[in-house]
């Protein structure tokens, strides 16, 4: 949750209007698909559930968020927990409906109380932010606990993080430490992110920069941004490995490409300053831009802006303008708050 989720859908409906789109010309789909659509607007649940994953991946019909809400509320309403978590991130995070904290908080609730980790996790997340429902760290703690029991990665995380901060009820460090390795064990990204944060600051454990490295590296693998962010400045002061500039830039690309504000400023220096990469002030501009955009300082933008044409000017405007449109207007002091905080992203991923 982390803050104001951004809405990222390109189409926000509200699901009332989605049953219009079901009259649009369906010649094109696959046999296979067609198949489920005629299941599914007969009432069959495990039809509209797949149809609905459908439309969200792009596999097997056009994606299209609006119809994937649409579809996961017919099963929703069936009872289906699977299709109510993923309406409740769609709410969260307005991909194809306008973003909607109490209709997230209901779903996540309607599949929690059936015994659905992810929904409990949900439910979770929403009291630990106050989206939905007033913050409230006890109950955020308590619900993350349901989930944990069930050894969700996701919540065996979230309550570690919890537990080794003393929110929501007493400190224990041990415990905490215990459940993040534990979901770092499940290949995690996020657990595995949180191990290398632990070893890079001494948080919990030793302060050690080559187990650090080894988990950021676990975690960029699995191209989560925030790894590979923190992985690049390791890279950049050789701590934990000798430094390399051009594994920084390599990685830092990869943040860019995942969303990261931060990325954009220190590869914008790179390319301005030629660190791993052939100095480029037009490249360095674009994304020295982007993460002003984000309320990042980049001291450095007015210099590229000295380096380049007004042509060049318009087309790095151009460029950050698109890019902070995709990735969301969240500043980077949300971004950052996220880095060490509870649910950082969760909500973008797709259906399970």
């Amino acid at each position: 949750m982390r803050g104001a989720a951004a809405a990222i859908g390109t189409t926000l409906i509200l699901i009332a209007t989605a049953p219009a789109q079901n009259q649009l010309a369906t010649a094109h789909l696959p046999q296979v698909t067609l198949s489920l659509l005629q299941r599914a607007e007969t009432g069959d649940v495990d039809s509209a559930r797949k149809l609905g994953v459908a439309y969200y991946t792009g596999k097997g019909a056009p994606k299209d968020m609006g119809q994937a809400a649409y579809w996961f509320r017919k099963a929703a309403d069936a009872g289906d927990s699977w299709a109510q978590t993923s309406l409740a991130t769609m709410y969260a995070a307005g991909t194809g409906v306008a973003v909607n904290d109490n209709e997230a908080f209901r779903w996540w609730s309607r599949a929690a109380v059936s015994g659905d980790a992810q929904g409990q996790h949900g439910v979770a997340l929403a009291y630990y932010w106050g989206r939905g429902v007033p913050k409230d760290w006890g109950s955020a703690r308590r619900w993350f606990s349901k989930g944990a029991q069930q050894n969700y990665p996701p919540s065996l995380t979230d309550l570690g993080v919890m537990l080794m901060r003393g929110e929501g009820g007493e400190r224990d460090l041990e415990a905490g430490l215990k459940l993040v390795r534990k979901a770092a064990g499940k290949h995690y990204a996020m657990a595995e992110f949180d191990m290398g944060r632990f070893y890079e600051s001494g948080e919990g454990v030793k302060l050690d920069y080559k187990e650090a490295v080894k988990w950021y590296r676990k975690a960029a693998d699995q191209d989560l941004h925030l790894a590979q962010y923190n992985l690049a400045l390791l890279y950049a002061r050789g701590e934990g490995t000798p430094r390399d500039f051009n594994e920084m830039a390599s990685l830092l690309k990869k943040a860019v490409e995942g969303g990261s504000f931060r990325a954009c400023e220190l590869l914008g220096n790179a390319y301005l300053h030629g660190w791993g990469v052939p100095p480029d002030p037009a490249i360095a501009y674009r994304l020295l831009l982007a993460a002003r955009s984000s309320g990042l300082e980049a001291v450095e933008l007015d210099v590229a802006r000295r380096e380049i044409s007004p042509e060049q000017m318009a087309a790095g405007k151009t460029w950050a303008d698109s890019w902070v449109a995709q990735h969301g207007h969240q500043s980077a002091d949300e971004q950052l708050q996220r880095v060490s905080s509870i649910s950082r992203e969760d909500l973008s991923m797709p259906p399970r």
